[in-house]
């Protein structure tokens, strides 16, 4: 006997399922976990002695299966689940900004602390620092002749300087006084050479003998002439012969002169070309001849710098190799009007006198040209000056009570002269200028006067 299913409990059961849906459980599962037997159409249900409650047989099959309005498997629970990742991600994003906002603010007050703590280490090393005065060494600024130089370098050149050539041929022979050594000084005028003049002393006697005859021979033509014995022709023939004789006398006499060569100046006998026994041509070189008691150095003038020379009247060279750098007074002779060729340097000459001949050609020379001059300028050592950025500061001590006060004065920087610049603007003759320990001090800071120095050179000693 079959029993019928009852109305209610089917109610009741779509009811159940359609919670459990809404929970997310599937609805066939639920159907087979509440009515195991229901999952076999047509079996019924009966009391068993293990349940006391009575089974539902075919209404409990009937229950089990999916309602059109309620479609059942997984295809219904993936929506739930996406929304469910959705959440469960948003919530780790949340979690995650939370974090990162309180890790900067920890990171951004312990930098605040970190620059609090800075100031208050600075701030106590100051107070310190202006409580323990600090050992400086001063030197007073005094005005003094500031003078802007350029430098330019130079060659010394001998003014006059001569090549002497033979004018005859014939060999070089050696005599007492020839041919001369290298090196000696010389007069005008003394031989350094002989060449030897025999040839030039035959032909001396054939000129004579020549010019004799001649003579001769117009001295008759000249008396006929007066005894009207001859024409005036005859006689104008006999003195054409006497004066080519004359001429070539003189020729020969003079090509005998020049067997002995002479110094046409004072100087050195720089070099001797050849040697005794040697032969010599007309025109071959002989000697070179020297004269350095006065030199001559020339110099290169940028454009710039052409009008600081223009009324230029005399500069002063520099020789080191004449010994400690001495100092010799140029001259000026001469400005070239164009520039040299190939360049853009206009030459300026400098003749320098050189009594006791220590300068020689060859050696090099600092000249320098003064462009301006300022009587009461002031100079300071270089050293002294701290640039802080673009600008230039010095310190300079102060008398504050029974002390000194370091001041920082912004200072205005001209020439440059080896270890000292000049001071255009922010300095003043009488200022202590701090030359040892202006690094290590600050504006207002108490700094006691160690040394008070006449020459910063003493730093260095």
């Amino acid at each position: 006997m079959l029993l019928r299913p009852d109305p209610r409990r089917r109610n009741l059961a779509g009811a159940a399922l359609d919670m459990r849906e809404e929970n997310g459980y599937d609805r066939d599962n639920v159907a087979k976990i509440s009515c195991p037997r229901a999952s076999q159409p047509g079996v019924p249900m009966h009391p068993s002695e293990d349940d006391g409650a009575p089974k539902l047989g075919a209404a409990a099959s009937t229950v089990s299966q999916p309602s059109p309005e309620h479609p059942g498997g997984d295809g219904a629970s993936s929506p739930h689940r996406a929304a469910a990742m959705v959440w469960e991600l948003i919530g780790l994003a949340i979690v995650v900004v939370v974090a990162v906002l309180v890790v900067t603010s920890i990171g951004a007050a312990i930098q605040s602390k970190s620059a609090h703590l800075a100031e208050e280490t600075a701030a106590a090393a100051a107070t310190r620092s202006a409580a323990v005065p600090a050992n400086v060494a001063v030197t007073t600024l005094k005005p003094m002749l500031v003078r802007d130089v350029i430098h330019l370098p130079g060659v010394l050149q001998a003014v006059d300087e001569v090549t002497v050539a033979a004018q005859t041929a014939g060999p070089i022979v050696k005599t007492a006084s020839t041919p001369i050594d290298e090196g000696t000084y010389v007069r005008a005028g003394m031989p350094i050479i002989q060449i030897d003049p025999r040839d030039c002393e035959l032909a001396v006697a054939r000129a004579k003998s020549a010019h004799d005859l001649a003579r001769e021979n117009l001295e008759r033509a000249r008396s006929l002439a007066t005894g009207n014995i001859q024409s005036q022709s005859a006689l104008d023939a006999a003195l054409a012969p006497f004066t080519d004789s004359a001429a070539a006398l003189a020729a020969a006499e003079l090509d005998r002169d020049r067997c002995t060569v002479r110094s046409p100046i004072d100087g050195f006998v720089d070099r001797v070309y050849p040697k005794a026994g040697e032969f010599v041509d007309r025109g071959e070189r002989l000697a070179t001849i020297v004269n350095i008691d006065t030199v001559k150095v020339q110099v290169g003038i940028p454009e710039r710098d052409i009008a600081a020379v223009t009324n230029l009247r005399s500069a002063e060279v520099v020789v080191k190799a004449a010994g400690d750098g001495r100092r010799f007074t140029g001259r000026r002779t001469y400005l070239s009007t164009r520039p040299a060729e190939n360049t853009l340097v206009y030459l300026l000459v400098l003749y320098v006198d050189n009594p006791s001949r220590v300068l020689r050609p060859g050696m090099f020379a600092d000249v320098e040209v003064v462009r301006a001059e300022r009587p009461d300028g002031i100079m300071a050592p270089l050293f002294a000056v701290v640039a802080r950025g673009d600008d230039q500061y010095a310190f300079v001590a102060e008398p504050a009570g029974d002390g000194f006060v370091a001041r920082r004065k912004k200072v205005e920087i001209g020439i440059i002269q080896g270890r000292s610049v000049e001071i255009r603007a922010g300095l003043g003759a009488g200022d202590r200028l701090v030359v040892l320990g202006q690094r290590s001090v600050e504006d207002g800071q108490l700094v006691a006067v160690t040394r008070d120095v006449n020459d910063v050179m003493e730093l260095f000693e």
